[in-house]
């Protein structure tokens, strides 16, 4: 199987993430920073589950920093686990803690919480295989261009989205023909009126700024770009588009 491995820097993931989606990848991706270790499964360049050995990234805590399960019954369950063996999940499940759907709904805010946070690193490393996986338990895969939506809006500081943006000057912001697709869900980070509403032609970004707002501008621009609702072209690109 194919392996790819390398340096996480600010914006590495995304380029990471995007091409996963682009080649419509299945396989495994491991992100170390330190002694923190994140994995996530993907089929056909979407996230399908994820673990981390940070403690409050855990299934358990977060149950009951949600008030799902209590202490004792979480200690009760890694005592099982430590004991027989097993999924918690499993356990969660047939002692009725909680509900099948409940727990799947749990388990993808918890990866998207997982992943988004990985997205901020300022370094680490990655390791990508690419693999056969399992297929995804029902209502569990995450959408890969939502989380790249959710991650530029959330994961790096302004100066990051900014000093991007700044990286193409004079080109114009060009809606992808599939920007429809993340609409809604960019507008629930981004309420409009924002870049994207603007974005009915090619638009440079200093013709976006909104009410004199740069940093929140290029933030949203960030998004767009990271994401593939837009990218970045010449005017020379863009003339030969609609030639």
């Amino acid at each position: 199987m194919a392996v790819k491995s390398g340096r996480l820097e600010p914006l590495k993931l995304f380029k990471v993430f995007r091409s996963l989606l682009e080649r419509r990848m299945s396989g495994v991706l491991t992100l170390k920073r330190g002694q923190v270790i994140k994995q996530a499964h993907f089929a056909e360049g979407h996230p399908i589950s994820t673990a981390s050995n940070v403690q409050g990234e855990g299934l358990l805590w977060v149950l009951v920093e949600e008030g799902l399960v209590s202490s004792t019954e979480k200690l009760s369950i890694e005592h099982e686990l430590d004991t027989s063996g097993g999924r918690a999940e499993d356990l969660l499940v047939e002692r009725g803690l909680v509900a099948a759907p409940r727990l799947a709904s749990v388990r993808k805010r918890l990866s998207r919480r997982r992943l988004v946070d990985a997205f901020g690193w300022p370094d680490g490393e990655f390791r990508l295989e690419a693999k056969p996986v399992p297929a995804a338990a029902e209502g569990e895969l995450l959408d890969g261009g939502e989380l790249l939506v959710e991650a530029g809006a959330r994961a790096l500081p302004d100066s990051v989205c900014e000093r991007f943006v700044r990286m193409y000057p004079g080109q114009f912001v060009f809606p992808a023909r599939t920007i429809q697709r993340l609409t809604d869900f960019y507008d629930r980070y981004f309420p409009p009126p924002n870049a994207r509403s603007v974005l009915t032609r090619p638009l440079r970004f200093e013709d976006m700024v909104n009410s004199g707002r740069v940093d929140r501008t290029a933030r949203q621009v960030f998004a767009l770009v990271v994401s593939g609702m837009a990218s970045f072209r010449t005017a020379d690109q863009i003339r030969a588009e609609y030639a």
